[in-house]
């Protein structure tokens, strides 16, 4: 079907404070269905704020509008004769980035809409994005009823129910918007107390009000990519929030965790206001050796950017130029010597095997140096297909000042490495 896109700016008389953008889906025809034109011209009224004016142009006197069953504001069932209250209900959210959408069906229209978040404009309490569908049954252009369908009808219940969990939803989205603590007086109490669980990783300590923006800035230290949230309400008004990224990393010195995640808990005063906040993260010894020796964390990175093909193109973010590679043979690729100039063939040669089932671990020595264990269900040459079975072996690595200056590939086993190319 072809659409027709027009967009209409909400009044504030409305209760929703965005630019609502509406497509309507018309038949092959070309002619515009006269029962989503109809719900097409009552959303526009809805946004002008002149719909409890207007609502007998278009709704039969003994309409049945059935929002849900829940008890929360707008969201219940009404009639022509509590019409006014849904619609002042209503006008207590924002509802932000609105899109509709209308389809023609059989005796009425189905307008599908869309927000990035339904916000409680008293508290701040937000849900997720929301995706819904209201089914206008109408008779001659006249709406009988109307029906709203969705999955995420807990969700938008949540703002009555458990308030905290939308208010620690819209917390967490303004740190993602880097504006939490010019908001931290919406969100925390005075006395508030952070315990992030750590005495030594920045942004993992201790703190309160008076320490909010230094909590703020040591975070802006690491990267988090792929951070997903999920939200919960927990005992007595408090909230739970678990969270997961795909490679924690310390930005300066590209060390990482790889992926991890944690659950966060929020406490509630009765004014609505966190008064506490504590972390428990998966990895929080291994993000402490980070900084206790954070060479461990680059050393992590290293094995991802090699796994990833990405290393040599940042050959020069981890190895000294002088670094020197010993393999340990003179005959198997990727055993041999290298050092920075040669340091792009060494990865070449590396690529003639398939390590199968390998896995790492990562360990601090003394000084500078870190241990990098590492074990292959079997090494395959893949020219010939030759292989070695279960192998493994624990490579010792130098650093100075953040980067490797000495890589030395320490196998017990590396005769048989070798055989492959005998």
């Amino acid at each position: 079907m072809p659409t027709i896109t027009t967009t209409v700016t909400s009044a504030e008389a409305s209760g929703v404070t965005t630019t609502c953008t509406t497509t309507e889906a018309t038949p092959d025809s070309g002619t515009t269905s006269s029962n989503c034109s109809v719900v097409e011209a009552v959303i526009a009224s809805w946004y002008a704020g002149t719909l409890k004016a207007d609502k007998l142009k278009w709704w039969s006197p003994n309409v049945a509008i059935n929002f849900g069953k829940t008890g929360a504001p707008g969201l219940k069932s009404y009639t022509m004769a509590t019409f006014d209250q849904w619609i002042d209900e209503l006008a207590l959210y924002n509802m932000h980035d609105m899109e509709w959408q209308y389809s023609p069906m059989e005796g009425g229209c189905l307008a599908e809409w869309t927000v990035t978040s339904m916000e409680v404009k008293a508290t701040g309490a937000k849900t997720g994005p929301l995706r819904c569908v209201i089914k206008y049954n109408m008779t001659g252009g006249v709406i009988d009823d109307i029906e709203l369908i969705t999955s995420h009808i807990a969700e938008m219940e949540e703002l009555t129910t458990a308030p905290n969990v939308g208010i620690v939803r819209a917390l967490i989205e303004d740190w993602g918007a880097g504006v939490l603590n010019a908001n931290k007086a919406k969100y925390f109490s005075p006395d508030v107390a952070i315990n992030g669980g750590s005495s030594i990783a920045p942004g993992f300590g201790k703190y309160g009000y008076d320490t909010f923006q230094q909590w703020m800035d040591e975070l802006t230290q690491y990267n988090f990519p792929g951070m997903a949230w999920e939200f919960s309400a927990g005992p007595k008004g408090s909230v739970y929030g678990e969270w997961s990224c795909d490679n924690f990393n310390v930005k300066r010195s590209g060390a990482t965790v790889g992926a991890t995640g944690g659950v966060n808990r929020w406490d509630f005063n009765e004014n609505g206001l966190v008064v506490a906040q504590t972390f428990n993260v998966k990895k929080g010894a291994a993000i402490d050796a980070m900084f206790t020796n954070p060479n461990v964390g680059i050393m992590e990175a290293i094995i991802g950017e090699w796994g990833a093909g990405t290393l040599t193109g940042n050959k020069a973010k981890y190895y000294a130029t002088n670094c020197a590679i010993d393999g340990g043979s003179t005959i198997a690729s990727g055993f041999k010597k290298y050092n920075f100039s040669t340091f792009d063939n060494w990865l070449t040669e590396l690529t003639e095997y398939d390590f199968q089932g390998m896995t790492w671990d990562f360990n601090a020595g003394t000084g500078d140096i870190v241990y990098a264990r590492w074990t292959a269900t079997n090494i395959v040459r893949k020219a010939t297909g030759a292989s070695t079975g279960p192998m493994d072996g624990a490579n010792v690595v130098w650093f100075t000042d953040g980067k490797v200056a000495k890589y030395d590939l320490a196998m017990l086993h590396l005769d048989t490495v070798e055989a492959l190319f005998k």
